[in-house]
């Protein structure tokens, strides 16, 4: 067990310096989405918040891309006193959950927070016959904050709604699955885009994403208690 710690640690430390040697290109990874719209500046009020934020971003990445490999030294130890079957599905349910956390990333990165800047943006844009002037500044300690924020929120969300569906999966049994969903589908759909929309930007992309995003999540879980269903009678 301490080569185990060993090693992770020693990749921690590695992910934490090569993210501080690259730190500009993730410095540009994560403002595209702002440029590409406004090309505007970034400022530091002090060198301090400068460093801060480099700080800030290498500890990210840290906490990103050391995961998996903290992940497999954990499921590893484990794994000698499980069955094949446990192992196996704990093994595709960190796969499932690692492609879900890529594709939050990217889903954000390219599609959600250009929608997002693209709105607020606009109070800028379109103020030259108005009383009430805004001038936006973007400080990029506070901008790498709420980045990341939206980052693990995004990711949260997916990994949370992975883990209540695999822990469903387990423990309750398939007709119970099937029935709450085939009685309470259209009650769930409404407050899953109520709740996204509450929380998602006033933009109509952004909302029929998340719209077709729901269903889509909603239609897979009836998919797999139906399959699972199925399962059960026929084994009985």
């Amino acid at each position: 067990i301490l080569w185990r710690v060993f090693y992770c640690i020693l990749s921690l430390i590695l992910v934490f310096t090569v993210s501080f040697h690259y730190i500009e290109f993730i410095f540009l990874f994560e403002i595209f989405p702002l440029i590409r719209l406004s090309h505007q500046k970034f400022i530091a009020t002090h060198i301090t918040e400068l460093f801060d934020s480099v700080l800030q971003t290498c500890f990210f990445m840290v906490s990103i891309n050391g995961f998996p490999l903290i992940s497999y030294h954990i499921l590893t130890f484990f794994t000698s006193g499980w069955f094949n079957y446990q192992v196996t599905l704990m093994w595709r349910y960190l796969f499932i959950l690692l492609l879900f956390v890529f594709l939050s990333f990217l889903f954000t990165n390219i599609f959600l927070l250009p929608k997002v800047f693209n709105f607020f943006t606009q109070w800028e844009i379109f103020q030259e016959n108005k009383i009430l002037h805004i001038s936006l500044e973007a400080r990029i300690y506070l901008y790498l904050q709420w980045i990341n924020r939206i980052y693990n929120s995004i990711s949260f969300f997916f990994s949370l709604s992975l883990i209540i569906l695999f822990l469903i999966l387990l423990f309750v049994p398939p007709y119970k699955f099937y029935s709450f969903i085939k009685l309470c589908k259209k009650q769930i759909l409404f407050i899953q885009i109520l709740l996204l929309f509450v929380l998602s930007p006033p933009d109509f992309w952004v909302q029929l994403l998340l719209i077709f995003t729901s269903s889509l999540f909603l239609e897979l879980s009836f998919f797999i208690s139906c399959f699972r269903f199925n399962q059960t009678n026929k084994l009985l």
